[in-house]
């Protein structure tokens, strides 16, 4: 399988943050054959590959398999459902959007709605929507009708469909970190220089909670981040914001919200890139964070780096990267690792 079609077989699968199973499963099946792993208790898949050689360091890679999305929080008398965030998502994107609602027997459809614009007087219409003015239909006219198809705390998803479009773009939900996991299953298949770790982590979107118990069990001496950040490069955003950009290569983290990387990593991310010829750029903007956050700080600390593929729109209905940069942070994951071995950490 290439990594496009496993981009879009896990983009399809859904798996918000606690209920990661249906990925798990997926991407246990890919990496069966190639390398020793197993399913922990709280829903990590944690991978082993033997490779020819044993690193000086422990290496750990790290991709979460969990994805933004919703929770039924209320059914109300009318038939409607109130939804609460699982993760970070802007509200104002939602309105009219269709959904899947993980339902008893099987995934219904739904779209999200709130009091229409020619009701709302001027202050509603200036104010940035909340969660609490939207509601989710499923097409029910009562709570009894809906109380026999879903209950509270059921899980609800972004509709979209994998497509790809433009110049060797792609577009889905949950490319984040769908794309990362990709990643790390490709190296899984095709590098054995040398031993490694690949953590498929869970719950990343709510802080991070899968990757500090799996390094606790690994204990890695450095680990490497693979994510999807988000690119503000549109026309309304000055250079100065843009975070990074489609096209342009992975992304090297340097600072986050939650993370000051390891400068030494850092610097080598950057000298492999130059060396083979491979687009790279930095990710100019101290925002957000990711598993790095836990997972630096776990053990008796952990040399870290973040890579990651700009990403339009993240946490949304229809995320957009490029392959070209995809298949760039597989080549230069490849690189950093195989300069393990030969001296270069």
């Amino acid at each position: 399988m290439q990594i496009k079609d496993t981009i879009k077989t896990l983009c399809e699968a859904c798996g918000i943050a606690g209920q990661e199973s249906t990925v798990a499963s997926l991407i246990k099946k890919e990496i069966a054959k190639c390398c020793e792993c197993k399913i922990d208790n709280i829903g990590n898949v944690i991978a082993f590959k033997k490779g020819r050689k044993v690193p000086k360091h422990k290496i750990m890679l790290v991709a979460h398999m969990d994805e933004v999305g919703f929770l039924v929080s209320n059914i109300e008398n009318d038939g409607l459902l109130k939804l609460v965030k699982v993760g970070s998502i802007d509200a104002n994107i939602l309105v009219g959007q269709t959904f899947l609602v993980a339902a008893k027997k099987k995934f219904l459809p739904g779209v999200v709605g709130t009091k229409p614009v020619h009701l709302q007087n001027k202050d509603e219409r200036c104010r940035e929507i909340d969660m609490s003015s939207l509601m989710l239909d499923i097409g029910c006219r009562t709570k009894e009708e809906v109380e026999k198809l879903v209950d509270i705390g059921t899980s609800v998803y972004f509709s979209s469909k994998f497509e790809e479009f433009g110049e060797g773009l792609i577009k889905s939900k949950a490319l984040d970190d769908r794309v990362g996991c990709a990643i790390l299953i490709e190296l899984l298949k095709t590098f054995d220089e040398c031993d490694f770790y690949a953590v498929f982590s869970a719950m990343e979107e709510v802080g991070g909670r899968g990757v500090r118990i799996a390094a606790e069990a690994i204990k890695p001496d450095i680990a490497i981040v693979v994510e999807c950040t988000t690119a503000a490069d549109t026309p309304i955003v000055s250079e100065y914001g843009k975070v990074c950009c489609v096209n342009m290569g992975p992304a090297i983290s340097f600072m986050d919200n939650g993370t000051v990387y390891d400068q030494e990593l850092v610097e080598l991310a950057f000298k492999e890139a130059e060396h083979n010829n491979l687009k790279v750029q930095y990710k100019k903007a101290v925002c957000g964070n990711n598993d790095a956050a836990g997972l630096h700080s776990a053990c008796t600390g952990v040399k870290t780096l973040a890579i990651s593929v700009p990403t339009r729109y993240l946490h949304s209905q229809a995320s957009v990267a490029s392959m070209l940069d995809i298949e760039e942070t597989v080549m230069l994951l490849k690189l950093i690792m195989q300069s393990f071995v030969t001296g270069g950490k």
